[in-house]
């Protein structure tokens, strides 16, 4: 039997990062979306966020482009950021049953993305979708830590080396250290 889905005013997070790129986060995070869409009832939203920065490759694993990025939504905010201008911003359901919401296309973008607007965006994001899968790649910072905090839950990658399992331990202590 399905669980049914969250209420959409209580919107679960899952946080995707690694120690080391390349080691498939994007993929696991992608791949998870197609099969939680794929798992539960069709009126269900689910969201992925490629907040690998200074630029992404969600967008590219899926054969989707756009220029309406994160970087540029918050550079929009005049008051405070709501459903509406969310939905400027956020792709069609694509045809793997999840929209897609992109950080910045190229680094210059990303420098202008304004950090403060990141957290009160997944608040609202909270409201608008059942399920947010965020993809930060290797990336552990003021930008990824907010989200993290508020995350259901965290899905670290970790490849069978050496320094990436040290890595690992670490970012885990550090994150057990933040109460996380």
């Amino acid at each position: 039997p399905r669980k049914s889905a969250p209420t959409p005013s209580h919107g679960r997070i899952f946080s995707f990062c690694s120690a080391k790129g390349g080691s498939g986060t994007t993929s696991v995070c992608v791949n998870t979306a197609f099969a939680l869409a794929k798992a539960v009832p069709p009126s269900t939203e689910i969201l992925v966020v490629d907040l690998v920065l200074p630029m992404g490759t969600v967008a590219q694993s899926l054969g989707f482009e756009t220029h309406k990025t994160i970087a540029q939504l918050t550079q929009q905010v005049h008051g405070g950021i709501d459903d509406t201008l969310v939905k400027k911003y956020v792709s069609h359901t694509l045809r793997w049953g999840f929209r897609v919401l992109i950080g910045s296309n190229n680094p210059h973008e990303a420098g202008g993305l304004d950090v403060d607007q990141i957290a009160p965006l997944f608040q609202t994001l909270r409201t608008m979708y059942d399920y947010i899968l965020v993809d930060f790649g290797r990336m552990l910072s003021r930008i990824s830590l907010p989200i993290i905090e508020m995350s259901t839950s965290i899905v670290v990658i970790v490849t069978p080396d050496i320094s990436t399992v040290h890595a690992t331990r670490l970012i885990i202590d550090h994150l057990d250290s933040l109460g996380i």
